[in-house]
């Protein structure tokens, strides 16, 4: 499984990291730049965002053992 994990730092001084599952193939840094950005411009969130740190794309192995 896949995922896009953006860091924000936030006001009180933590991380805030924002994870989507499935994100498209050849996802560009200004694509995520751009989603980084509406994500600060709207603070959808309870924590309040400062900047983005970083965005990686996560692949996971999962398995199963029962």
């Amino acid at each position: 499984m896949k995922s896009l994990r953006l860091r924000f730092s936030t006001v009180d001084g933590s991380s805030f990291v924002l994870s989507l599952r499935d994100p498209k193939e050849g996802l560009s840094a200004q694509e995520v730049e751009d989603l980084a950005e509406t994500i600060l411009g709207l603070q959808p969130f309870t924590a309040e965002l400062l900047e983005l740190v970083d965005a990686r794309v996560v692949e996971q192995t999962v398995s199963d053992l029962i």
